[in-house]
């Protein structure tokens, strides 16, 4: 009898131990996370942030799914900021390397968000092109480079609208010189129609400029 009793300590004891390894403690997490269970899985996944290399990739990537799956801007932009912080509780470059590409996804997906809300406004426009450009950008490069064509697109729209309202000012060398701009923008994205207006309107500035100093 005593010899049962004994076993089955041992059975219990060594079943708590395996159930304690940050091995077992993984699988669990990425069972939830397999289900869907982001929330459960980033509780387990914080206990053993630093005893397994993938904890803090995998930690990266529930929030990543949180936040690509939340209702609100707001609570995409949180979970996605949470995904930028986990770098800093890193202290092992095997569990670096693993996250890189998860975070270029949160910083992608915020500079998306970011985008939308730039409605052709110049200063925010530039700003989120800074972002950008400062952003990781690895295994994301090329979506990066066709979101900040986007910008420029926008930008060359911008600049052209707001150089026409300092030609009906009779601004005309103000005018001419935001046309540039906008004929430098519209060269970083597709946008030709732009540019080929701005060549026109710098053309008819200039005439309207030098009938103003004949008169």
């Amino acid at each position: 009898m005593e010899v049962i009793i004994v076993l089955i300590i041992v059975a219990v004891v060594g079943y708590l131990i395996y159930q304690s390894l940050p091995n077992t403690k993984f699988q669990k997490a990425q069972n939830l996370f397999n289900s869907k269970d982001y929330v459960q899985a980033i509780d387990i996944l914080n206990t053993i942030f630093d005893k397994h290399n993938d904890a803090p990739a995998k930690l990266a990537e529930c929030k990543l799914n949180l936040g690509k799956r939340a209702s609100t801007k707001s609570e995409k932009v949180k979970f996605f900021n949470e995904v930028t912080e986990i770098r800093k509780r890193i202290s092992k470059s095997e569990s670096i390397a693993k996250l890189d590409h998860i975070e270029a996804n949160a910083l992608f997906e915020i500079a998306k968000i970011q985008y939308e809300e730039t409605n052709g406004d110049i200063d925010k426009l530039n700003q989120n092109i800074k972002f950008i450009d400062t952003a990781n950008k690895k295994g994301f490069e090329s979506d990066f480079s066709s979101l900040k064509e986007k910008h420029f697109y926008d930008l060359a729209s911008s600049h052209f609208k707001k150089a026409t309202d300092k030609e009906k000012s009779n601004k005309y060398p103000d005018a001419i010189q935001v046309y540039k701009k906008a004929i430098e923008c519209s060269e970083k994205s597709s946008n030709n129609s732009v540019k080929h207006n701005s060549i026109a309107r710098i053309e008819i500035c200039n005439l309207k400029q030098m009938s103003l100093e004949y008169n």
